[in-house]
């Protein structure tokens, strides 16, 4: 079986790209990309340097038919696709990440595999989580999956 994993570093240098999230993944580990970046070749060679296998959207066009389904739906794709990985590292502030994780929460992923490619906030899915009002658009919260099937309680301690 092939693990899937899940990256939105579009906002990133391609030399950062690697080097910010080199720890999250396995050695020689299949990586699947959901990213609005043109240029998939050049800008996540460092990847590809490492051993890892890439997998985009656009390599499942005619297995998946993509060219006969409304361009709409693709982002969607890549959202469910991306929801599933072992680990996601995503970016900061960004809606497109912040629904990921979101659905990673739903299906139970536990959030302590789930990153963000900027440094300073690579961890914070990681931490007990508190909503401070500002940026809450940025970061989704574990309050919003946890308990919402009336089955335990939303903790700081499940997540």
């Amino acid at each position: 079986m092939l693990s899937v994993l899940s990256l939105t570093l579009h906002a990133f240098p391609t030399h950062q790209r690697y080097a910010n999230t080199e720890d999250v993944w396995l050695k020689s580990e299949v990586l699947y990309i959901a990213t609005d970046e043109k240029d998939t070749k050049g800008s996540f060679e460092p990847f590809r340097r490492a051993g890892h296998k890439l997998y985009f959207l656009s390599d499942f066009t005619e297995l998946a038919g993509l060219d006969n389904m409304d361009p709409n739906w693709k982002g969607m794709i890549d959202v469910a696709v991306s929801s599933r990985g072992r680990a996601f590292a995503g970016t900061f502030r960004s809606t497109f990440s912040g629904y990921i994780n979101r659905l990673r929460g739903y299906y139970g992923v536990s959030m302590k595999n789930s990153y963000f490619g900027q440094l300073d906030q690579k961890h914070l899915m990681h931490e007990k989580w508190h909503n401070v009002n500002i940026d809450t658009f940025a970061k989704e919260w574990p309050d919003a999956w946890i308990g919402i099937d009336a089955d335990q309680a939303p903790s700081q301690d499940i997540f």
